[in-house]
């Protein structure tokens, strides 16, 4: 129980140790890059390694976003040219979400400070917050989340979360454990024994 106890009180830190990135504010953006790839172009994806992909991305961020702020859709179909992923310019969206601001938004809704905010890179929409109280909170977003949800869905799925902060949630939760063990070894134990 001792094991446990330390991981959901440690479980901010490491549920932001494990994250891909974190937002601050001053880097409060996250950059969403979508293009819905002709089967040619799936094909051509397919063909490229892990190694690739990931300077494909790298290459993107630096040319576009580390340089101008904002993302480049003729540089970027400059970019998928080089590595072979033919694509209409049209084609291309792009935007930008100001996380930090949903997660101050809803936090100020809540009264709560200013929690850790993380985001892993993840296809699927979520969301998550932990930590043993709302001052040791940690907020973890996905970048399906912001692909598929508009803000103020983003805003409805973060009070959703935040309520499990303001729930202290990780520790019932910890606490409805214990119990449960403590009354299987000795209690239940007793009465049954092996």
């Amino acid at each position: 129980m001792l094991i446990q106890f330390v991981f959901v009180y440690y479980s901010s830190k490491i549920i932001a140790k494990t994250s891909d990135w974190r937002i601050t504010k001053n880097n409060p953006y996250i950059h969403i890059l979508e293009y819905a790839l002709s089967p040619e172009g799936k094909e051509a994806v397919n063909k490229l390694s892990k190694s690739q992909l990931s300077n494909l991305k790298k290459e993107v961020y630096a040319e576009t976003i580390a340089q101008h702020g904002e993302i480049d859709r003729q540089k970027c179909q400059e970019i998928f040219s080089k590595y072979g992923i033919e694509c209409k310019l049209e084609d291309f969206t792009a935007h930008k979400v100001n996380a930090y601001e949903l997660v101050e938004k809803t936090a100020g809704v809540f009264g709560f400070p200013m929690p850790e905010v993380v985001v892993s890179n993840t296809l699927a929409p979520n969301a998550a917050a932990s930590g043993p109280s709302p001052s040791r909170g940690v907020v973890m977003m996905t970048t399906g989340l912001f692909v598929q949800l508009q803000d103020n869905e983003i805003l409805s799925v973060l009070g959703h979360e935040f309520g499990h902060l303001k729930g202290r949630d990780p520790l019932i939760l910890f606490g409805i454990n214990s119990i449960e063990f403590l009354f299987r070894f000795y209690v239940l134990f007793l009465f049954v024994p092996m």
